[in-house]
């Protein structure tokens, strides 16, 4: 599954659209944060937030959608919310994608990596555990549900399956089930995780799955105390990786910080 999200200017209602495959779809806009920070990224988007600051915007998804739509859809949201600039802070109209657009991995690649998955959670019963649990919490929230159900609908895939059960044209009516399949393998990976992504979302993240940790000063003088380490990196935009490698003694550096269990 893949997702049109909004980066909206509170102040001037300007705003950028962009599209990510991210399971963890807050990453993204960590993501824009942390190369923002470095100088990097959209040129405008940027420059606006280096004069408004980043308490000024806003994140928010409009749509899920299959991944082979989400270009389709990303030219679809720009010229809905006119954000090319200079009304908004996209640099084109959408849809040019990264590197790897119009190419598809391998069959051997493709079961390289469902295979790496599949071990993960094998080696990992735990985390399969807090993976279903989160799954039902973010699923049990309707904005959820209205936007994967608005993307299926409106996808082109679904479309010619109704087209062709209306036609009497069963032979491809297996789509309609390789569908609900890629819906039900999709949900299984999107997770709760740093997943609380603007005021304007409801989503709500399970904080009691995660352990609660506390940040030191290098002097060893506490600072403050976090739910999780997704709670930690949301709030000092420290990779979670960076903290998480930390914590199980991987890297004695983390954004120039001491980190421990509470």
């Amino acid at each position: 599954m893949a997702y049109i999200y909004r980066i909206l200017n509170k102040l001037t209602k300007k705003c950028y659209i962009g599209e990510t495959k991210c399971i963890d779809v807050s990453r993204r806009w960590n993501q824009h944060k942390q190369t923002i920070e470095i100088n990097k990224g959209c040129p405008a988007l940027r420059d606006a937030v280096k004069k408004y600051g980043i308490d000024n915007f806003e994140f928010s998804v409009l749509i899920i959608c299959f991944d082979d739509e989400r270009f389709k859809y990303e030219i679809e949201y720009i010229k809905k919310y006119n954000s090319v600039v200079p009304n908004g802070y996209n640099l084109t109209n959408g849809g040019e994608g990264g590197g790897f657009q119009g190419k598809t991995h391998t069959e051997e690649v493709k079961n390289g990596i469902k295979n790496k998955l599949k071990q993960k959670f094998i080696d990992n019963p735990e985390l399969k555990e807090q993976m279903s649990e989160r799954n039902k919490i973010v699923m049990s929230n309707p904005e959820v549900r209205d936007k994967i159900k608005n993307g299926i609908l409106n996808s082109e895939k679904w479309k010619k399956v109704v087209e062709n059960m209306r036609n009497g044209n069963h032979k491809n009516s297996k789509h309609s089930e390789e569908i609900k399949n890629k819906i039900s393998e999709s949900l299984k990976k999107y997770h709760a995780n740093n997943v609380k992504i603007s005021k304007n979302t409801n989503f709500q993240r399970d904080n009691k799955l995660g352990k609660k940790i506390k940040q030191y000063d290098m002097n060893n003088n506490l600072l403050n105390e976090y739910t999780s380490i997704s709670d930690a990196s949301r709030k000092t935009s420290i990779q979670r990786k960076i903290i998480s490698l930390y914590l199980r003694g991987k890297t004695n550096i983390a954004g120039g910080f001491i980190w421990k269990y509470a």
